[in-house]
C-alpha cells in the first residue's frame, strides 16, 4: 500500500479545509457545535460509530484532516481505530506523540478537549504510550496530573514536554536526546553547525538520523554542510561526514501532464568511491560519480525526470526545464528506443557542422 493509493479525509466540521484530490468529505457541520472544545463523551463515543461505517479500511485511509483547534479532540476515534487494526495485525502497540501549542487548556474542567482526551487514549490496551509536547507554552505542570486521574501517569503511559520546563532549549534538547535510547532520531531541518554536529554524532554512535537541509540536489546540499564550519574545522568535518553518511534524497515536484505534481528525486549513496570524494572534499565531481554509479537506488535527476517522461507523466518540456543538465537528458530520451527523438535543448552557441579550411 503505497503514500499515492490512500484516500485523504476531511472531517468538515467548520468548513476550515479546502477540497483536496480524491478526498472523503465527511460532513458535521450539524454538529460543529456539539463537538465542539469541551464536548461530551456520549457525542465523541457517536462519532466513533458513525466513522466505523464511513470511513474506507485502515490501510485505505490517508491523512485526516479536520481543520479548526477547537476540533483535535476528535482525532481521539482516528487514533484509536490505527492503534487497534496495528495491535490486531501485528501485536505491535502505537506510540501517539501529540503537538499541542496551547497546553493551558489542559486545566479545563469540563468534557472532553485537548487534555483529558490524553488518558482515554493512553490506557488502550493498543497504545504504547502518549507524549504530549507543549510547544509554544511552558506552563505544563503538576497541576494537569488530576485531569487524568494519574492512572496513565501511574501506568508509565504517559509523558508531559515543553520547552522551557524540559529543556532550556533547542540544541540543550538535541544534547540529551540520546537519554531517551532512541531507534531512530528525526531532527526537522539543519540550518547551524551545531545541528550538524549532533547529527553526525548520533550517526556515528550507530543510530539512524534523519534530517532535511535546503538544497537544490546532493552537492549542493553538501557544500551547504560544509559552508557551516570555518576552514580550519573542515578537513575533520569531512572525514566525519564520509564515515557517518550513509544516503541523500533530494526532491523536486515537477507539473505534470494531469495537472498534478510528480516527484522527481536524485539518490546518493555513500559508495566507496563517494566516501573517497567527500573526504578528500571533491564535492563537484559527486554528480558524475552517481551518473557512473551502479549501485541499487542511486540516480540522478536526470534519470529520475527521463523515466517520468518515458511513462508519459511530465511533458518534455517540464522535463527539460528542471534538469540539472537539459544535455544529459536530452542523451537519456534519444538513445531510448521505445520514444520518438527529442529536439536537443539550446544550451547556447552551437559548433555543428562548421569546418575549418586551410
Amino acid at each position: 500500500m503505497t503514500l499515492q493509493s490512500r484516500i485523504p479525509v476531511v472531517l468538515d466540521v467548520d468548513g476550515a479545509v479546502g477540497a483536496l484530490d480524491g478526498e472523503l468529505r465527511i460532513a458535521l457541520s450539524d454538529r460543529q457545535e456539539a463537538l465542539r472544545f469541551g464536548c461530551s463523551a456520549r457525542q465523541l463515543d457517536q462519532l466513533a460509530r458513525d466513522l466505523a461505517q464511513l470511513l474506507p479500511a485502515v490501510r485505505r485511509t490517508g491523512t485526516t484532516f479536520i481543520g479548526s483547534g477547537d476540533f483535535h479532540h476528535l482525532s481521539v476515534p482516528l487514533i484509536l481505530r490505527c492503534a487497534r487494526a496495528l495491535h490486531a495485525r501485528t501485536g505491535q502497540r502505537l506510540r501517539v506523540v501529540v503537538l499541542d501549542n496551547h497546553p493551558d487548556n489542559m486545566r479545563f474542567p469540563f468534557g472532553v478537549h485537548c487534555g483529558s482526551w490524553v488518558r482515554q487514549v493512553a490506557m488502550d490496551e493498543a497504545v504504547s504510550h502518549v507524549h504530549v509536547a507543549g510547544i509554544t507554552s511552558a506552563d505544563i505542570s503538576v497541576a494537569h496530573c488530576w485531569e487524568n486521574r494519574l492512572q496513565p501517569l501511574r501506568a508509565g503511559k504517559l509523558s508531559y514536554w515543553s520547552c522551557g520546563v524540559d529543556t532550556h532549549s533547542y540544541h540543550n534538547a538535541l544534547k540529551s536526546a540520546m537519554r531517551e535510547a532512541p531507534d531512530v532520531l528525526m531532527i526537522g531541518e539543519i540550518r547551524d553547525g551545531e545541528t550538524l554536529t549532533h547529527a553526525i554524532n548520533y550517526a556515528q554512535s550507530g543510530h539512524l538520523c534523519i534530517s532535511t537541509l535546503h538544497g537544490n540536489n546532493s552537492y549542493h546540499a553538501l557544500n551547504r554542510i560544509i559552508s557551516f564550519f570555518p576552514l580550519e574545522n573542515r578537513n575533520a568535518l569531512l572525514m566525519d561526514l564520509s564515515a557517518a553518511l550513509k544516503a541523500v534524497v533530494s526532491q523536486r515536484l515537477i507539473p505534470a501532464k494531469d495537472g498534478k505534481r510528480r516527484p522527481a528525486l536524485e539518490v546518493l549513496i555513500n559508495t566507496t568511491h563517494i566516501a573517497d570524494l567527500i573526504r578528500n572534499g571533491e564535492i563537484d565531481k559527486i554528480k558524475e560519480a552517481i551518473e557512473a554509479s551502479m549501485t541499487e537506488g542511486a540516480q540522478t535527476f536526470e534519470q529520475s525526470l527521463f523515466r517520468l517522461y518515458k511513462d508519459g507523466l511530465i511533458s518534455l518540456e517540464e522535463a527539460l526545464h528542471n534538469a540539472d543538465s537539459p544535455t544529459n537528458l536530452y542523451w537519456l530520451i534519444n538513445h531510448d528506443n521505445s520514444k520518438p527523438e527529442a529536439s536537443k535543448p539550446d544550451d547556447g552557441e552551437s559548433f555543428a557542422g562548421f569546418t575549418l579550411s586551410h
